[in-house]
């Protein structure tokens, strides 16, 4: 499986993502997909304190508590564990902030418990607050970098321009601030993405091709993508077989039709899935990025991890680029 630096960490390009753990994906079947991940070369898992909270009976962070009793079986040694905190709660209809120093403080301690370690690799603010200074969110971080409870910091759904900002309070401090972005990401551009913004929740931001590359290429800043599969659109759609509402309502648009027939010839061109190409185009762009992936079991795997160490040419490329 092919790497990418970010912070300084040799990250495999393709990340397992844990969201479904505790609940759609019991606890066995997540035990397998993480030994078959790690097995196959991979070595980051992505979890987040609110990971499986919505899930009906669920324990309180079934995700990372599946991670944590997985780690403490099979030990930790090469892997490197990504969490998030100071999300909303996931049963708060007002969706109150948490972007606060003692929510920021309180999640590390739940996830440091949750996980079974003593110092959390990665560390993301899940959702950001535009309204509240940077200053002392960043401080709080500081904090826990200083007592060695967290290594690393990235900053999810917060614009590049908060990031900025927030870094440049950083600097004044002489400290390393957020060291990479983790944003909604695909071959795919969802309802945000093309203008029609039907999601009740706006703390997610969504990467924009035109406003956000040349800052990233400009500063090689590292994007981990979320949603990197768009809820499997390419291969839903080219299955004939009709869409999941969630889906059609996310991604089914005359723009995402055309890129998805064109992943698929480019597939059968690689003797590859759809899914993996449009996974590779990813890869192809002008700064670091990584790819979450959330498969449900070993099939969904496989084959999305054929896309670990695919190679596009510069045509097939410029083939999946086009949009008319």
């Amino acid at each position: 499986m092919k790497f990418t630096k970010i912070a300084g960490i040799e990250c495999s390009r393709i990340i397992l993502g844990t969201g479904k753990y505790g609940g759609a994906v019991d606890e066995k079947a997540a035990f397998e997909l993480m030994d078959a991940y790690i097995g196959a070369g991979g070595n980051v898992i992505d979890t987040a304190e609110v990971y499986g909270d919505w899930f009906p009976g669920a324990e309180k962070s079934p995700s990372e508590k599946c991670v944590g009793r997985y780690l403490k079986q099979r030990g930790k040694s090469g892997l490197v564990i990504f969490t998030k905190g100071a999300h909303y709660r996931a049963k708060d209809p007002a969706r109150a902030s948490r972007v606060r120093p003692e929510c920021i403080r309180e999640d590390i301690g739940k996830s440091l418990n949750n996980l079974f370690i003593d110092c959390i690799d990665f560390y993301w603010l899940h959702r950001d607050d535009p309204a509240y200074p940077v200053e002392p969110i960043m401080d709080a971080l500081f904090d826990a970098q200083d007592q060695g409870v967290i290594s690393r910091i990235g900053a999810s759904n917060w614009s590049l321009e908060r990031i900025e900002e927030a870094n440049r309070y950083a600097a004044a401090c002489g400290r390393t601030g957020f060291e990479a972005t983790q944003t909604g990401y695909a071959y795919m551009k969802n309802y945000v993405q093309m203008g029609m913004n039907k999601d009740p929740d706006t703390t997610m931001l969504y990467f924009d091709e035109r406003r956000d590359t040349a800052y990233c290429t400009e500063h090689q800043f590292p994007v981990v993508a979320y949603s990197s599969q768009a809820n499997g659109y390419i291969t839903k759609y080219l299955s004939g077989k009709g869409l999941p509402e969630k889906v059609a309502r996310s991604y089914d648009y005359p723009m995402n039709r055309m890129r998805a027939k064109r992943a698929g010839k480019v597939a059968l061109e690689l003797g590859c899935s759809p899914e993996a190409v449009g996974l590779a185009y990813l890869f192809t762009r002008p700064f670091p990025v990584c790819a979450i992936i959330g498969p449900r079991n070993l099939e969904q795997l496989r084959s999305t991890l054929e896309a670990a160490d695919l190679e596009l040419s510069d045509e097939q490329k410029t083939f999946l680029e086009r949009d008319e």
